[in-house]
């Protein structure tokens, strides 16, 4: 589940901070920080497991057949 999470933690940061008032740049400005660095630790925290030559899937089972 950390892969969804991780591909769409920025576009609902873009569209969070669509909705800020105009005048709260530097509030913008920390909650862009606060998504970047998220982001960052969130992919930091699987160095070890793809490091290990593995690769991060993510799959969700569509339809029974």
């Amino acid at each position: 589940m950390l892969l969804p999470i991780l591909i769409l933690l920025p576009f609902l940061g873009c569209i969070a901070a669509a909705f800020m008032p105009t005048h709260a740049r530097n509030r913008e400005a920390w909650f862009d920080a606060a998504i970047a660095l998220t982001s960052l630790i969130l992919t930091l925290s699987q160095y070890w497991f793809i490091s290990d030559g593995n690769v991060l899937r993510y799959q969700v089972s569509w339809m029974e057949q």
